[in-house]
């Protein structure tokens, strides 16, 4: 019997929240291994009787520079959102880039907002993981409005092996597909309810994924 669009929200969501809930732990944990190497540094420098060295002011600055990250796409909720995926993503080794205009999602419901955004960068975060080539482990989201029509472009490197569906979902290559690959069904189920136009290709190693709502 075919999956009720209910049910797979249901699904998504409850699969979302285990993931959401082990990059909280994840992010506290590195915040504070990050808290502790600063705390380290500058009593480094306390105890030192010489000067300031290269090596210890780059250092303070990459510590203050990853505090001082913070995300302003013109939507707090959105925010919210992209600061906890880049704290994640640092932890890991991924460099994230986005560039998305918040206003540009006015035409959304916040939770349709979080539930989009959330599965795409989540499914390209869980395939960059997989990467052995730390030059491959790299995510972009972009977002804007172009002549009213909201545009989301995502990218990322990926390995192994990545099937079409006809729907032009991902057909899943992990082995519990009973509770897997839903993640772009839902990004497709949101895309569908705005009357929009969901595109996926792969081109070599590099998945891309576009939104036109």
């Amino acid at each position: 019997m075919k999956e009720t669009n209910e049910a797979l929200i249901i699904k998504t969501t409850l699969n979302s929240k285990v993931r959401q809930q082990e990059m909280m732990e994840n992010n506290i944990q590195f915040i504070n291994m990050k808290c502790h190497d600063l705390r380290k540094q500058l009593r480094n420098m306390r105890d030192r009787k010489d000067k300031l060295t290269n090596e210890d002011f780059s250092l303070l600055i990459d510590s203050l520079n990853f505090f001082d990250s913070s995300v302003k796409t013109g939507n707090v909720d959105i925010d919210a959102l992209i600061q906890d995926k880049l704290i994640y993503c640092n932890s890991v080794g991924i460099e994230f880039t986005s560039l998305i205009d918040g206003e540009a999602f006015k035409s959304l419901t916040p939770s349709d907002v979080y539930f989009l955004l959330n599965n795409i960068i989540d499914n390209a975060i869980e395939a960059t993981e997989q990467i052995k080539n730390k030059d491959n482990k790299v995510i972009t989201i972009t977002a804007s409005l172009n002549q009213g029509v909201l545009i989301i472009e995502q990218s990322n490197y990926f390995e192994g092996k990545i099937e079409i569906n006809k729907d032009g979902t991902i057909k899943t290559t992990k082995k519990d597909k009973k509770y897997h690959g839903y993640g772009t069904k839902s990004i497709a189920y949101i895309v569908k309810k705005y009357d929009g136009k969901l595109d996926i290709c792969v081109e070599g190693n590099i998945f891309k994924l576009r939104i036109a709502i």
